[in-house]
């Protein structure tokens, strides 16, 4: 059984589990590489200066071919009668008006100047070519797992997802009966994930994780839950709001735990 999102239920577990944010538990050759990632430079002969002297991307007026037309605002999609939309005509409308949208305003609201270089588009295209090949070269097992709500992808069966409500965090898990330090975990998606240990291993037999990114509990047979619940009241800016929370638990005949959080 698997759950994404689902607070407060829980999931039947029967070995080590690990208590993790998904996003660690990626491939290291499985994602993306943005060391290969096409560089700016190398397609285009101009750029901006942006920033602290950072190099931006460049617009067609700054081509020394540009000249400038007069484009009429394009239709929306829902302009069309339904009968008439299709995925590619979406496509086109939409690149048509991301083009009128950047243009020069007129005195008529519906006219915009769009200016155009032949040298740009040349380049343009040539950069866009290498990037979507770039993207279909890569490996990305977090996009393919929809950045962890569908871990399920993976080949992994027995787990729960669930936003962490705070985001990024650190917490500390322990017996709920001694109060016993158990592990760590900690969150760079702003995620928390049960696994069991077998099932990562069986998708990435070379995970080695830090002990302040993951708890593991060895043999464990009962039940976890990610728990969504009230922490009381705070007050912010003069105005009194909920304090709800996320929290790890896990019940069972020998062992009981609960996570809770302890840094930022």
């Amino acid at each position: 059984m698997n759950l994404c999102n689902q607070y407060n239920r829980f999931v039947r577990f029967v070995g080590d589990i690990l208590i993790t944010d998904p996003c660690y538990i990626i491939r290291e050759d499985r994602k993306m590489n943005y060391n290969t990632y096409p560089k700016m430079e190398d397609y285009y002969s101009k750029y901006k200066i942006i920033g602290d002297g950072h190099k931006g991307y460049p617009t067609p007026d700054m081509y020394e071919d540009v000249i400038y037309i007069e484009m009429k605002k394009p239709l929306r999609i829902y302009d069309l009668p339904e009968s008439h939309r299709t995925p590619e005509r979406e496509a086109k409308l939409v690149d048509a008006y991301k083009t009128w949208i950047r243009g020069t305003r007129t005195k008529d609201s519906n006219i915009h100047v769009i200016p155009l270089s032949p040298t740009y588009e040349t380049e343009n295209e040539a950069y866009n070519k290498a990037v979507a090949k770039w993207d279909s070269e890569q490996e990305d097992d977090w996009g393919k797992c929809c950045c962890g709500e569908a871990m399920e992808k993976l080949g992994l069966n027995t787990f729960i997802v669930c936003g962490t409500i705070y985001g990024d965090w650190s917490c500390t898990t322990y017996n709920s009966l001694t109060k016993e330090k158990l592990g760590e975990f900690c969150a760079d998606s702003g995620q928390v994930g049960i696994f069991l240990m077998s099932e990562v291993l069986a998708y990435n037999p070379d995970l080695n994780l830090p002990k302040h990114c993951a708890t593991i509990i060895k043999n464990f047979d009962g039940h976890v839950r990610v728990n969504k619940k009230s922490n009381g009241k705070y007050t912010y800016d003069g105005k009194e709001y909920d304090d709800i929370v996320a929290e790890v638990e896990g019940v069972s005949n020998t062992l009981n735990f609960k996570s809770a959080q302890t840094g930022f």
